[in-house]
């Protein structure tokens, strides 16, 4: 998934993620256009996902 999509579609998929994961703050969500990689690597942790999972995830939210 490109950072463009990402970015084009995070606002939605973030109200999506807090909605699905309650505990994640917005802080956790915080999309820096340079800290894509980080962001998601903390997601995947916090929720347990392989980056495989977490990528298929944010494209079917």
């Amino acid at each position: 998934m490109g950072t463009t999509v990402l970015s084009d579609r995070w606002y939605e998929q973030k109200s999506k993620l807090k909605s699905e994961f309650v505990f994640l703050r917005d802080s956790d969500l915080a999309f820096d256009e340079g800290g894509k990689d980080e962001m998601l690597r903390r997601l995947r942790i916090m929720l347990g996902k392989s980056k495989d999972e977490m990528l298929k995830m944010l494209a079917l939210l």
